[in-house]
């Protein structure tokens, strides 16, 4: 059985600590900056419902936004999944 002397090393563990720290925070100001948010929000975050329907053929976006306008829907996030589902 090895020994290794985590504490003998403390400084070079605080030193990679340090690093990771600033990379992470650098990163999540950069993303800030570009984005507005530093983290991609999503379904959990942001609250609301995800809704798959399975078509059969392809749907253009615009097809189904004009049959959510009568359910005041037609805001909504429609995206293509696949060749035959929005």
């Amino acid at each position: 059985m090895s020994k290794i002397d985590f504490i003998g090393r403390s400084k070079i563990w605080l030193v990679i600590s340090i690093v990771v720290f600033a990379f992470v925070t650098t990163t999540l100001i950069v993303r800030h900056t570009t984005n507005g948010f530093p983290v991609e929000r999503s379904i959990e975050f942001t609250g609301g419902s995800l809704v798959t329907v399975k078509t059969g053929e392809a749907v253009k976006a615009g097809d189904v936004r004009k049959l959510l306008k009568p359910l005041k829907l037609s805001k909504s996030i429609i995206q293509p999944v696949g060749n035959d589902s929005v």
